[in-house]
């Protein structure tokens, strides 16, 4: 279990929309237990310095003092260099930038929304969504859906079977189309400029089912 305090917890999971049980797992699946203690201090000097108003500069200098000859390697910087990005980000712009500019990437810290984020093109779209995710078919065995989607069928099939097909899980026969609908006061941001991007509440999500 990861040692943090009660208030970098609190504004990772509350300002940063940070999924802790996420982030935790990552930590402990992919570190030593050293590493794992180095991490929580790297997280907690990184809560600090943007609570104290600090920018992406005072980020870096703060990973730098971590990243030494004793944490060097493919394991930390998998893990730290994600932190430091994240970090980065949300001292320059806030969630907004953080959510927008998160990596698509296995370790990335998994950003969940739970309120409308601004600025949105939310009241571009029609009262009821038609949507499209690419992902693993575990997620509609499962009933357990990822809150990103979009409004384009052809982005959505990218994601499935294009973007991750140099990642060394990917197999094409896990992966899928799922296509949707949901009311437009379940979404929390929107961006059709963007991939047709839409997060919503996937609690609400009506009729999923595989494109045909």
């Amino acid at each position: 279990m990861l040692k943090l305090s009660q208030e970098d917890s609190r504004f990772m999971k509350g300002e940063m929309c940070i999924d802790l049980d996420d982030l935790e797992a990552k930590i402990m699946h992919s570190l030593n237990p050293q590493q794992v203690n180095d991490a929580c201090h790297l997280i907690e000097r990184l809560c600090l310095h943007i609570r104290s108003g600090g920018v992406g500069a005072g980020v870096l200098s703060e990973f730098m003092k971590f990243s030494d000859s004793s944490n060097s390697g493919s394991s930390w910087y998998g893990v730290a260099d994600p932190l430091r990005h994240a970090f980065t980000t949300f001292a320059h712009g806030g969630l907004h930038d953080l959510f927008i500019g998160q990596e698509n990437d296995d370790w990335y810290p998994r950003i969940v929304l739970v309120d409308i984020l601004e600025p949105n093109d939310i009241d571009l779209l029609p009262t009821v969504v038609q949507v499209y995710r690419g992902c693993d078919i575990s997620e509609l065995t499962s009933l357990c859906f990822g809150q990103s989607w979009t409004t384009c069928k052809e982005t959505a099939r990218k994601f499935a079977f294009e973007y991750y097909m140099d990642r060394p899980w990917f197999r094409a026969s896990n992966r899928t189309v799922l296509e949707a609908r949901i009311a437009r006061r379940h979404i929390f941001f929107s961006q059709q400029s963007r991939e047709f991007e839409v997060s919503l509440d996937s609690g609400q999500l009506v009729g999923v089912a595989t494109v045909r």
